[in-house]
């Protein structure tokens, strides 16, 4: 798939993700994501930082500083704002050019689409994602994840999803999430 189609499926995620948490009620702030590390509010701290940490990357920044990083500011203007640099640093040629251009944005998709999923079944919403950025998430998982994934690696080991799941909770299964 080439970069620019990368870009455009990146945004559609940014932006599903933006909705969901536009739809997110203040009393939700509390509850219980289906990661046991989060809930709603400290989610969304993790996505916003996300977009931050992904954003220094296309300039070429090191992310090591900012991995595990949750920004304190939890809503939907902050998640616009930190989705918003990081696809003006992602529009940039020069980001681009990088060797792991296409990793890096994948990845971060990736990232959004599997917590989008989880921030819809905390908030009692319904992701929609786009299938042609499912299906890239789809292979890059299966091109570049083991079976069994160590702790460190953020995602437990795939698991089976009910027959009649849709396309978006097998994959949030495959990336081992309980469906």
């Amino acid at each position: 798939m080439s970069d620019v189609d990368l870009l455009a499926l990146h945004d559609g995620a940014v932006t599903e993700v933006q909705r969901l948490i536009e739809g997110v009620a203040a009393d939700q702030l509390d509850a219980p994501t289906p990661d046991a590390d989060w809930n709603v509010q400290s989610l969304i701290g993790h996505l916003i930082a996300g977009n931050r940490r992904f954003a220094a990357a296309a300039k070429g920044e090191s992310l090591m500083p900012l991995i595990g990083d949750i920004a304190s500011d939890h809503d939907g203007a902050a998640y616009a704002e930190s989705a918003g640099e990081a696809t003006v640093a992602w529009s940039d040629p020069a980001a681009l050019a990088q060797d792991n251009s296409a990793m890096s944005l994948t990845v971060h998709s990736a990232e959004a689409v599997m917590h989008g999923w989880d921030l819809a079944r905390a908030t009692g919403q319904t992701a929609t994602f786009d299938d042609d950025l499912l299906a890239e998430i789809e292979s890059f998982g299966r091109q570049n994840m083991p079976a069994e994934r160590p702790a460190e690696m953020g995602f437990g080991p795939a698991r089976e999803a009910p027959a009649d799941a849709s396309r978006l909770d097998r994959l949030a299964a495959f990336y081992g999430r309980e469906v």
